[in-house]
């Protein structure tokens, strides 16, 4: 007998809304990061006002916009994979119920 892989649409979906909502998060940390730049640029005087603390932030924020593409990615992963599973149930279903006997 074949074995079936069980899933659930309602625990797939709030795995993507989580990614989206960590997805929003990262949004507004980047946000965060660029205006507490410009206050340091504002505020701040010394050696290192004119490349540490920008290349410093620009690298904090480059990472931040790479691990936003991950969460964005694997909620598309996660959205596509739980299509992907109801149709191979559907077509699974519809290939077990055309050999099954037929009932009169």
């Amino acid at each position: 007998m074949m074995e079936t892989l069980e899933y659930d649409d309602i625990h797939m979906d709030e795995i993507v809304k989580r990614y989206k909502e960590a997805v929003t998060q990262i949004d507004d940390i980047i946000a965060h990061m660029n205006n507490m730049l410009s206050s340091i640029l504002t505020l701040y005087q010394g050696q290192a006002e004119n490349e540490i603390v920008p290349e410093t932030f620009s690298k904090i924020i480059e990472h931040l916009e790479l691990l936003k593409l991950c969460y964005f990615n694997t909620g598309l992963f996660v959205t596509d994979t739980k299509y992907t599973l109801a149709y191979l149930d559907s077509v699974q279903t519809a290939v077990l119920n055309y050999f099954s006997p037929k009932e009169d």
